[in-house]
């Protein structure tokens, strides 16, 4: 009887663990995408002091976040968003608007699909 309480025990504690990571990367992944939305409409606007200010805060919250998330995530889209980041630090210096802003809306647009991959939905359980 000891054995199926511990098993449920368990596989309680891996239900609530996945859920707790599930809500904490949609937290740490809200922020950045909202800021890099913020830093494509300025850099668009040829605000560039904004534009950097943006960029820099979506940056750092991501390097802040990034480890951690590497333990429950697939690497493939991380990957993809360090290279992004890259790009997008010589188009700032270069301050080339459209691309910039481009490059911005596409990297706001993969960690919201980083945060919806990591959902506990019913889509995501099949």
């Amino acid at each position: 009887m000891k054995q199926l309480w511990f098993g449920i025990g368990l596989l309680v504690l891996l239900l609530v663990g996945g859920i707790f990571s599930s809500f904490c990367i949609q937290q740490a992944q809200s922020p950045i995408a909202a800021q890099l939305d913020r830093a494509a409409d300025a850099g668009f606007l040829e605000k560039w002091e904004e534009a950097q200010q943006r960029f820099s805060a979506a940056q750092t919250r991501w390097e802040k976040h990034k480890k951690v998330l590497a333990a429950i995530a697939d690497h493939g889209p991380m990957e993809e968003i360090d290279c992004l980041f890259e790009e997008l630090e010589f188009y700032i210096r270069a301050e080339e608007s459209a691309m910039f802003a481009g490059l911005c809306g596409r990297l706001s647009q993969l960690f919201r699909s980083l945060a919806e991959a990591n959902l506990l939905s019913w889509w995501n359980l099949l």
